[in-house]
């Protein structure tokens, strides 16, 4: 079996994230309030930063606390920093 290139790797979590998606059930107050927390968690990357990385990355973190049952933006903007470094979830 072949390995898998990083491309092949990215396709299939970004399926999964998609999936988890679909099946959860959010309604529009809780979209509302994880598309906040996204936009609010972005701004506080700094700009030279941006490029290394994805908001995606954010939003699938997003998706994965609030699948477990998290409501609370600022909870939900702390988990989507705190990938990309931990001083940026401990300085918002």
């Amino acid at each position: 079996m072949a390995d898998r290139t990083a491309d092949d790797h990215l396709t299939i979590r970004i399926n999964a994230i998609l999936q988890e998606a679909y099946m959860a059930a959010y309604d529009t107050v809780t979209v509302e309030v994880m598309r906040v927390a996204l936009n609010e968690a972005w701004r506080d990357v700094p700009e030279r930063d941006r490029n290394k990385w994805h908001q995606s990355d954010m939003a699938a973190r997003i998706l994965t606390v609030a699948a477990g049952g998290e409501r609370d933006p600022k909870k939900l903007k702390e988990a989507a920093l705190s990938i990309l470094r931990p001083e940026l979830a401990k300085a918002s």
